[in-house]
């Protein structure tokens, strides 16, 4: 597909599939840090990958003339994903436990915000999407807690 024929509902669709797969991800790996953390890692670095078709829908989106408002999302996941990468696996610096606050802070509203916001777009593919999406985002949410709970969220 060409990046002119990129449709602002083709566009769509693609936030459905990276967010839907960020929720999905990021739900198995915390799970995971509660229950084999052996696959924890493996599965945060998936979560890191997904950055890049999020930088790539970004930048399709804003070569297509899609509002800078759509395809500002998921360049900020791609943001998150790369300060993940520098964070965990670059600089390895700890700041969940103990907490840090100056850099958790930020670093969760990084997180949390593109996905909220990608969820409330689907709204315009319809139901359907909008809820889907929604349900994955609650049960990573919730997995998220559950982790947090349990000491190594």
């Amino acid at each position: 597909m060409a990046m002119d024929s990129l449709t602002a509902e083709r566009f769509l669709f693609g936030v459905f599939a990276l967010a839907t797969s960020v929720n999905l991800v990021s739900a198995a790996m915390f799970w995971a840090r509660v229950r084999r953390p052996r696959w924890a890692t493996p599965l945060g670095v998936v979560a890191i990958l997904l950055g890049i078709p999020a930088l790539v829908l970004a930048v399709a989106g804003a070569m297509s003339g899609i509002s800078w408002t759509r395809w500002l999302f998921p360049l900020l996941y791609a943001v998150f994903a790369a300060v993940t990468l520098l964070l965990d696996f670059i600089l390895k610096v700890e700041f969940r436990q103990p907490r840090q606050p100056q850099i958790l802070v930020p670093y969760l509203i990084l997180y949390y915000f593109p996905l909220v916001a990608m969820w409330g777009m689907l709204w315009d593919l319809g139901f359907a999407y909008w809820a889907a999406n929604g349900i994955g985002y609650f049960v990573m949410v919730w997995a998220s807690l559950w982790a947090v709970r349990k000491g190594v969220g």
